[in-house]
Formats: structure tokens, sequence, C-alpha cells
């Protein structure tokens, strides 16, 4: 009964969406910087927070390597894919991660050691470098989020074994650059580089917040909810981006 709880959510969400038009970014006045870190990992695209909450985990666009880092972007550990054009990335429960390949439109399972798990083509129509680019893994519910950043940005639902049981089309911003199912509420963190903005939805559809954001480039974000932590990171400036925000 869960499962079909949570898929008629997001399908409710995804019907929702369709026909709304272009949201205006609000201006949010809670959100502080505390910390911003220049990053080792060359064009960081995708951010994760580890299960324990110690530590996160990204990818890189660039080499093709996933990277564990402390929270304050040092790294930690790395291992080669073997695969180029990486994109999302999320932890998905009893130590593994998964990625995404845009060119190749997979979905990568890995152990957290670099040990294969898994993997399977996405149906997603578009150029090269217009295909999947945002991931997330809801622990609760056994399925990964998908999100094709444009043209049209598509939210695409996969169960635990990677078959996919919905998808939409979404229209509330610009692109779709990071997501984060965040465990602690069940909602969805969701950003946006060229509308400036993080967009987040509760489990009854009602938009929470839209923070605004003058991160360039933003191509990750996780979200530390207990510690009212957002994390994200910047492609074009090589950083990691730390902000608190009160409750909202």
């Amino acid at each position: 009964m869960r499962p079909l709880l949570l898929f008629s959510f997001f399908g409710f969400f995804l019907s929702a969406c369709r026909d709304a038009p272009p949201a205006s970014p609000a201006h949010s006045d809670n959100l502080a910087l505390v910390g911003e870190y220049r990053l080792a990992v060359p064009e960081p695209s995708g951010l994760s927070l580890s299960e324990d909450g110690a530590s996160l985990w990204m990818v890189s666009d660039e080499d093709g390597k996933v990277y564990r880092t402390d929270l304050e972007g040092r790294i930690i550990a790395s291992f080669h894919t073997g695969h180029a054009d990486l994109e999302g990335i999320t932890t998905a429960g009893a130590g593994k991660v998964a990625v995404l390949a845009e060119r190749e439109r997979k979905l990568l399972v890995f152990h957290e050691d670099g040990t294969p798990a898994g993997s399977v083509t996405l149906d997603i129509p578009g150029n090269d470098n217009s295909g999947p680019e945002a991931l997330a893994w809801n622990t609760d519910a056994g399925e990964f989020y998908i999100l094709k950043e444009r043209d049209p940005g598509l939210f695409l639902i996969l169960d635990e074994r990677m078959r996919e049981t919905s998808r939409g089309v979404l229209r509330f911003a610009r692109d779709y650059s990071g997501l984060f199912s965040e465990p602690v509420r069940g909602h969805l963190w969701i950003s946006s580089d060229e509308s400036a903005a993080i967009y987040v939805v509760d489990r009854d559809l009602k938009l929470q917040a839209v923070f605004s954001s003058a991160i360039p480039q933003m191509e990750g974000i996780a979200v530390d909810y207990a510690r009212r932590r957002i994390y994200a990171v910047s492609d074009a400036a090589a950083k990691l981006y730390v902000y608190e925000f009160d409750e909202y």
C-alpha cells in the first residue's frame, strides 16, 4: 500500500505541473551562507548526502569519477566508473551509490568501493546534452527519481529494480539541475540553474518554499533538514556552498 500512496502523490504532482506556467523565483531572506569551499573535483555535477549525514558524494563531468568528500569538500575517496559525462548522483541504500551517464542515457549503480551493482538504459529523448540530469533515491518507497534537464523537463520514477513506473512533464522552472529526496518529511528539493532557484514541494503537493540562489551554474543539491543545511555545488566555480535555512 505504501508505494501506491507515494505513486499517487507524485502522479498528481506531475499532472498539476504539466499546465502550470513558469514560476518566478521568490526572493527568500531566510538563507545564510555559512561556508564556501574550493573543490579539487573537476567540473562537479551532482551531489548527495551520505546516509549518516557525515559526508557528501559527488560526480565529475570531466573525469568520470565518483568522489566522496567531507562536509567542506575535502576528498576522502574516489573511484572510476568507466563512463563519461556523469551528472546526478544519489546514495541508494545498502552501501550503494547511483549515478547518471547523460549521453549514454544510463542509470548506473555501484557499491561504495566502486564495484558495479547494476545498470539500465533510460528511454529519454533529446540530443546528447539534453538528457538525464538529476537523480534521487527514496529509501522508504524504494524508488529512483530522475529529472531530464529541459526540452522538455521530465520527471521519471523507477522502482528498486530500475523499471520505469511513471513519467511526466515539468514546466515550473526554466531547467532542472539538481534533485534531493529529503527523508525526514519526504519533501523533494529541486534546483534550477537558469531560474536561479531551489523549489521545495511537500507531501500534499503544496509549494513550501522557493529559495533564490546566486550560485553560478548550480549542478547539484543535498539537504540535511535536521541541521537546516543546504549543500550545493557549482560546476562553473568548482565550489561547494553551504547554507543554513530557517523553518519555512
